[in-house]
């Protein structure tokens, strides 16, 4: 059998796991999030419940990025099971991709569902622009985290040090004008290194405005988070899984 046949065969595996330990708790919170407040607010709050949609749509996307990537790699190298995975002829790089992808798929699944539920609770049209603010929500955030999931077996934790620590590093650079011109550079040499994350706010308004993103926007948020994915992708081939 192929190495791409083998990997294949994987996928129902990887679609079955994203679903129990994570689709479900993340459809939960979803309805939770997106479903619950305009069920209970009444008629005043349904005829405001596409602008709060897009107003607390981000938040989903965000977190239903870091519940997915989560331990992605860094699980099977802590607890072993990277012995079995591995034990036949498969690509470590190739079964981690295709990992990637299938969670990718399922959130975006677990996404179309809430959509579809949204709009029969409100009586509106699907929102159907935020699959694409989920997916490229996923590309940054999940790259990020695939990376980190790669060098480390705190990638969930340490994802979520990075979003706080790039959200001060942008927020001190104005804050701390008043120290000087070395202090602020500094802090605003420090925010262009980090992740992008603030542009999935511009890409959600330009979304659900009914337009595309901005050029510029897309460029960054796809070519960090897809430089983040081969990066991870480089360290799983040459890493030992061992440790």
């Amino acid at each position: 059998m192929s190495g791409a046949a083998a990997l294949v065969r994987y996928a129902p595996y990887q679609l079955r796991d994203y679903v129990v330990d994570r689709g479900i708790s993340t459809l939960a919170f979803g309805a939770l999030l997106l479903l619950v407040p305009p069920a209970l607010g009444g008629p005043d709050a349904r005829a405001g419940a596409s602008g709060f949609f897009a107003a607390t749509v981000g938040n989903f996307g965000l977190l239903g990025a870091i519940f997915a990537v989560n331990g992605l790699s860094s699980t099977d190298r802590q607890r072993g099971y990277f012995r079995f995975l591995f034990s036949k002829p498969v690509s470590v790089p190739g079964y981690y991709a295709q990992d990637a992808a299938v969670r990718l798929a399922g959130l975006l699944a677990v996404s179309l569902a809430l959509c579809a539920a949204f709009a029969l609770l409100t009586a509106t049209a699907p929102p159907l622009w935020a699959l694409a603010h989920v997916a490229l929500t996923f590309v940054l955030v999940g790259g990020v985290g695939f990376l980190l999931g790669a060098v480390t077996h705190h990638d969930g934790v340490a994802l979520v040090g990075v979003l706080v620590l790039t959200a001060l590093a942008r927020t001190g650079s104005a804050a701390l004008g008043w120290l000087g011109r070395g202090p602020a550079e500094a802090l605003q040499f420090v925010a262009r290194l980090l992740p992008p994350f603030h542009l999935l706010d511009p890409a959600r308004d330009a979304l659900a405005g009914g337009t595309a993103p901005p050029v510029g926007v897309l460029v960054a948020i796809l070519s960090y988070g897809l430089g983040c994915f081969a990066a991870g992708l480089l360290v799983l081939r040459h890493r030992p899984l061992a440790t």
